[in-house]
C-alpha cells in the first residue's frame, strides 16, 4: 500500500501534472481504494464461477460439445481477467511505491482487463439473445439486441486500443470519453432489451397456460429478472460513476466486477435447469437456433423450458 504521505515535493508536482485531476496528492485512497475493493469482489465472483462450473460439468454431461466449449471459453477468459486484475493491482500499489507519479500510468494488465471484460460480456449477451430468439419466435427484437451487443463489443475493443495508445489515466479518459460512454450505454441498453423481451414473452405464455405451468413460468420470470438485471445494474452504476466522478478510479473499481457478474449469470442460468424444471438433470442443450419444432407432449406450453435450456424455444 502506498503511504498517504508523499515524501518529495517534486513527486507531488509530477503526480498532479500527470493526472491532471483536481484532487490532493495525499488522497490516494480514492485511487487505490476502488481498485482494491473491485479486485476483492472480482476474486469472490470468480470463486462462485468456479463452483458453478464444477456443478455444470458434473450435472450436464449430455450437453453438446459446442455448449461445453462455449462455457469453458467464458470461464477461461474470466480466469484471464482475474489474473490481469491481480497483476494490475500489484503494479499500481506495490510497483509504484516511492514514485506516486507512476500511479496515473495504466499498466498493460489494466488495458487487457477491458478486452477480457468486453469478450465475456459479448459472449453472454449473444447467449441471452439466442434465448430471446427461441422464445419470441420473431426476429425484430433479437436483431436489435444483436446490433446493440455488436456495437457494444466494437466500441469496447476500440476503447481497448485507445488504452494501449495512451499513457496516463487522464489522457485515456479525455481521448476515449465518447467511446467509453457509447460502450457502457449500449451494453446496458442491450441487457435491458433482452431482459424485458424475455419477461414479456414469458408473461404472454403464462396468460394461456394451466395452473401448474403458470407456477413454472412465474419461477422463470423471477429467475430472468435476477440474472438479467444484475449485469445491467452494474453497468448503470459504472455509467453513473464515470459521468459524475471521472477524476478518480471509482468507476474503474466497479467496472472490474462486470465480467464476473456476466459469467456468473450465464452459469446460473445453465445450472438452474435442474432446479426449475424438476426433471432429468442430464437434459441436453444445443446452441443451434430452431424456429420450428415438432410438437411433443409436455406439461409446459410449446416453447417453454428451464431458464438455460437452449434446446427448446428459450
Amino acid at each position: 500500500m502506498i503511504s498517504r504521505k508523499v515524501s518529495s515535493t517534486s513527486s507531488r508536482m509530477i503526480f498532479k501534472y500527470l493526472c491532471c485531476w483536481n484532487m490532493d496528492a495525499d488522497s490516494l485512497d480514492v485511487l487505490l481504494g476502488p481498485l482494491e475493493v473491485g479486485a476483492t469482489v472480482t476474486s469472490f465472483l470468480f470463486g462462485c464461477l468456479a463452483i458453478q462450473t464444477y456443478v455444470y460439468y458434473s450435472r450436464f454431461s449430455a450437453d453438446s460439445l459446442i455448449v461445453k466449449i462455449f462455457v469453458a471459453s467464458v470461464v477461461m477468459v474470466g480466469f484471464a481477467h482475474l489474473l490481469c486484475v491481480g497483476v494490475a493491482l500489484w503494479q499500481m500499489s506495490i510497483g509504484v511505491h516511492g514514485n506516486p507519479a507512476l500511479l496515473s500510468v495504466f499498466p498493460f494488465a489494466a488495458d487487457m482487463i477491458i478486452a477480457f471484460t468486453v469478450a465475456v460480456s459479448f459472449c453472454v449477451q449473444l447467449f441471452f439473445t439466442l434465448r430471446l430468439l427461441r422464445l419470441s419466435g420473431g426476429r425484430v427484437l433479437p436483431s436489435m439486441c444483436l446490433a446493440m451487443s455488436t456495437l457494444f463489443a466494437v466500441s469496447g475493443f476500440v476503447v481497448t486500443a485507445g488504452a494501449f495508445a495512451t499513457t496516463t489515466g487522464a489522457q485515456f479518459v479525455g481521448a476515449q470519453f465518447v467511446t467509453i460512454t457509447l460502450s457502457l450505454t449500449t451494453g446496458a441498453v442491450c441487457d435491458l432489451m433482452i431482459t424485458a423481451g424475455l419477461i414479456y414473452n414469458l408473461i404472454k405464455m403464462r396468460a394461456s397456460s394451466f395452473a401448474q405451468t403458470s407456477r413454472l413460468i412465474d419461477a422463470l420470470i423471477l429467475w430472468t429478472i435476477e440474472t438479467g438485471l444484475a449485469p445491467c445494474i452494474c453497468a448503470l452504476v459504472v455509467i453513473a460513476c464515470f459521468a459524475l466522478m471521472r477524476e478518480n478510479y471509482i468507476w474503474i473499481g466497479v467496472y472490474l466486477i462486470l465480467a464476473g457478474i456476466y459469467a456468473n449469470a450465464l452459469l446460473a442460468v445453465m445450472n438452474s435447469r435442474s432446479f426449475i424444471q424438476g426433471r432429468d438433470m442430464d437434459g441436453r442443450v444445443e446452441m443451434r437456433p430452431r424456429m420450428h419444432q415438432e410438437h411433443q407432449p409436455s406439461d409446459r406450453p410449446s416453447g417453454m423450458s428451464g431458464p438455460g435450456d437452449t434446446d427448446s424455444q428459450v
